[in-house]
């Protein structure tokens, strides 16, 4: 009888550590496999496309008057350019009027979206309108030229 008790005591903290073998192996392979999901499934917004996105809006909704500064990133295979609508190096992903893209650093353009102004006016953009790859989180604002109507990027 105590052989048997001691025999099932065995098999109980064997399968017990068994199960915990199986649970703890179970959660790693769980947390490895979302991570890879992230990585090659689930397309992550990056510092230079949510940089894109506010950069368009700051664009868009430019008041000379108001001008203010706003934070900006772009990571090192990537740079945001403005291409005004009469620049002849303007991509064929630029339709009409002026855009903004998301070039490689190697100047491949991936995307473009079109500008279009809040208050129904042409936007211009100097031909110099372009944010560059930073290690930092930088602040920038919008100038318009008072000659020229085009507006500017500055890091500030």
């Amino acid at each position: 009888q105590m052989i048997r008790a001691k025999k099932a005591e065995l098999i109980t903290a064997r399968v017990l550590v068994e199960i915990i073998i199986f649970v703890v192996v179970f959660v790693i392979i769980i947390k490895g496999s979302a991570t890879l999901w992230k990585l090659y499934v689930t397309k992550p917004q990056t510092v230079t496309e949510n940089s894109f996105v506010l950069l368009h809006k700051h664009i868009k909704y430019f008041d000379a008057e108001t001008s203010d500064t706003f934070p900006l990133q772009v990571d090192n295979k990537h740079i945001i350019k403005g291409y005004d609508k009469e620049d002849p190096s303007k991509p064929d992903l630029c339709e009409e009027g002026s855009c903004l893209c998301i070039n490689l650093a190697n100047g491949n353009v991936l995307r473009c979206k079109q500008i279009e102004s809040s208050i129904n006016e042409d936007i211009r953009l100097s031909s110099s309108f372009e944010i560059n790859p930073s290690e930092d989180v930088q602040n920038f604002y919008l100038e318009k030229d008072s000659k020229t109507s085009q507006i500017s990027i500055h890091n500030g």
